[in-house]
C-alpha cells in the first residue's frame, strides 16, 4: 500500500510524499504550473548555458574539434540533461537517500544518489544563505566523517525548493529518524 499526495497542493504543486511500509519520499519536481495548466521545466541556470555556448564557439577558432566536441558535450550536459526531479528518502530501520535525477522532457538519463545511514547522521536542519540579496533557506543533514569532522551535505541541492516546502519536509523527517541520532552533537 503506498499513498502519494501533494501536501501543498495550492502554492506548490511540484512538491508531493509518497509514504509506504517501508520508506518515505519527499520529492521535488523542476517544473512550474504554466496558466493553461501545462507544466513547463524550469532551466535552473540560463547564463551557464549563455557562457558555454560562448566558450565553445570562442574554442572552435582555436582547436576546432576538440573545442566543439567539448563545448557540445556541455551544452547537452546543461541544456539538454535538466534536472528533472530532486528527492528525500527516508528508510526508518535504515537512514536517508538524497536522490538527483536528470534527463530530457520527463525521461530520466542519470540519477545521483547518497546515503546517509543512521549511525553517521547527527540531525538533519534548516539552514540559510546569502544568494546575491536574497536569503535562500536549505535543508542540510549533518553527518560524521571517518576522522570525526561533520560534514554538510545538501538536500535538493539544484532545485532549492521555498521554505513552505523545507518545513513540511524539515517537520516530518524529524518524526522518522531515531532520536538517538538527532541529539548527538548538540546541533538541534
Amino acid at each position: 500500500m503506498f499513498e502519494r499526495t501533494q501536501p501543498l497542493h495550492d502554492t506548490h504543486p511540484q512538491f508531493s510524499t509518497l509514504k509506504t511500509s517501508t520508506f518515505y519520499e519527499f520529492k521535488v519536481e523542476n517544473w512550474k504550473p504554466a496558466p493553461n495548466g501545462s507544466g513547463k521545466l524550469i532551466r535552473p541556470y540560463p547564463e551557464t548555458t549563455l557562457a558555454l555556448v560562448v566558450l565553445a564557439l570562442a574554442w572552435w577558432g582555436t582547436v576546432r574539434y576538440t573545442g566543439l566536441t567539448i563545448g557540445l558535450w556541455l551544452i547537452v550536459q546543461h541544456v539538454l540533461l535538466g534536472v528533472l526531479h530532486e528527492c528525500v528518502v527516508v528508510f526508518p530501520q535504515h537512514g536517508i537517500q538524497l536522490e538527483t535525477h536528470k534527463g530530457f522532457k520527463g525521461l530520466v538519463l542519470s540519477s545521483s544518489r547518497k546515503f546517509i545511514p543512521f549511525a553517521n547522521l547527527d540531525d538533519v536542519v534548516i539552514n540559510e544563505a546569502l544568494y546575491g540579496w536574497n536569503v535562500r533557506y536549505y535543508i542540510v543533514a549533518l553527518t560524521r566523517a571517518g576522522n570525526g569532522e561533520t560534514v554538510l551535505k545538501v538536500a535538493f541541492p539544484n532545485l532549492l525548493p521555498h521554505f513552505p516546502i523545507l518545513k513540511k519536509v524539515y517537520t516530518e523527517m524529524q518524526s522518522y529518524i531515531p532520536r538517538t541520532t538527532t541529539m548527538n552533537n548538540g546541533f538541534h
